[in-house]
């Protein structure tokens, strides 16, 4: 059976994320995503999105993403980005199609399989159906990618 939240409920347990992931980095990758988020890596890593796409420093976060406080309107709770920030990368680390995204927090982008590390993944698509919405999925080498909305919704009382 599953679970089912007030509003109060679904906010705190947003803003736990919002806790946990600001300042953190997101990487936006090629190919199928993998079962979990404690698996490695798959596809290509094409882009690492921080804050202007500017250098990332792991140690204090320094250009890590932010998001805004968590938000309800018509039972759905939000964490949306951080208003007036550009989430970005500047000149692309790979070329390919934008698939899956994996987002991780502050001082914890290692890669590889883990069961301690913290991290969020979702899909990528053009379309609202996908945890993360793009303009053009295709990215190249070099090239800047913006992600210009992003949230995590949670439904209340569901």
């Amino acid at each position: 059976m599953a679970l089912k939240t007030g509003q109060k409920t679904t906010e705190t347990l947003l803003a736990a994320l919002k806790t946990a992931f600001d300042k953190g980095i997101m990487r936006i990758y090629s190919g199928p995503r993998p079962a979990s988020c404690n698996d490695a890596e798959t596809g290509t890593l094409l882009c690492t999105i921080t804050k202007d796409g500017a250098a990332y420093t792991e140690v204090d976060g320094t250009n890590g993403l932010e998001f805004n406080a968590p938000a309800t309107t018509s039972g759905v709770s939000e964490l949306l980005k951080k208003t007036g920030d550009v989430w970005a990368d500047l000149a692309a680390d790979g070329t390919g199609q934008a698939a899956w995204y994996r987002f991780f927090p502050l001082g914890a982008g290692k890669t590889g399989a883990s069961t301690t590390v913290p991290r969020v993944d979702g899909s990528v698509g053009t379309t609202s159906n996908y945890d993360l919405q793009m303009l053009n999925l295709t990215v190249n080498v070099g090239e800047p990618v913006y992600i210009q909305n992003f949230k995590w919704t949670m439904p209340n009382g569901e």
